[in-house]
């Protein structure tokens, strides 16, 4: 499929796709979220202040302290996922993401995720599992920040991020429903976070293959 010619409607299409799968799993409308926890996690412009704003949600429960073995593992195996979303929202300033998706969308979907483990140790030890997961796709990202996008890369950046933000909402839409045992079952083998997995795979693999052709300044189709 080649990708040539994208327009900013499309963008805006697949966020409201990855918005209201959101929405029908969680009860939350990222795009009119105007709670507490949204406005701290809206205004974040780094992946630092993103980490701090999480710390202080976290504080809130039980269990969690910062200096502790579990909160640092959670702070490394979210660092490099924010970093690069960071990064990529800075350079689609164009529009392409940035317009598209409401300021800081992903993080506050973060943090609800968060929120919904509720200082419960096997939740949170959960939570760790899924980002170690979404880490592996975010390092393969992470060179191509620093490369300028093409709107054909911007259209797969977006493909990415909407893929994440469905993970985001399964995940979420489980630790509410206190299945811990049905979610740590399906981040390993469920159909549906497997399916989300898997097309994470298949548009990184894309998004790889793509850079290279660029930077040799061949034309790409997929």
């Amino acid at each position: 499929m080649a990708t040539s010619g994208v327009d900013d409607e499309t963008f805006q299409t697949l966020w409201d796709d990855a918005f209201n799968v959101y929405k029908d799993r969680t009860g939350i409308d990222l795009r009119h979220e105007h709670s507490d926890l949204a406005l701290r996690l809206q205004g974040c412009t780094s992946a630092t202040s993103v980490l701090e704003a999480l710390q202080k949600i976290a504080s809130e429960f039980t269990g969690y302290r910062e200096g502790t073995s579990k909160w640092k593992k959670f702070h490394l195996k979210l660092k490099p996922v924010l970093t690069v979303l960071v990064a990529f929202i800075d350079t689609a300033a164009d529009g392409a993401i940035s317009a598209s998706m409401p300021g800081g969308a992903v993080f506050v979907a973060i943090g609800f995720l968060l929120k919904a483990t509720q200082g419960v140790s096997e939740k949170f030890d959960a939570l760790i599992d899924l980002l170690e997961s979404l880490e592996l796709f975010f390092r393969q990202l992470s060179i191509r920040s620093e490369v300028p996008l093409s709107k054909e890369s911007r259209h797969l950046i977006v493909e990415i991020l909407v893929e994440m933000l469905k993970a985001l909402a399964l995940a979420t839409q489980m630790m509410k429903q206190n299945r811990i045992r049905h979610f740590v079952r399906e981040l390993v083998k469920g159909n549906n976070m497997k399916a989300i997995f898997d097309r994470l795979q298949k548009l990184t693999t894309i998004e790889s293959r793509m850079m290279a052709a660029e930077m040799l300044g061949m034309p790409v189709a997929y």
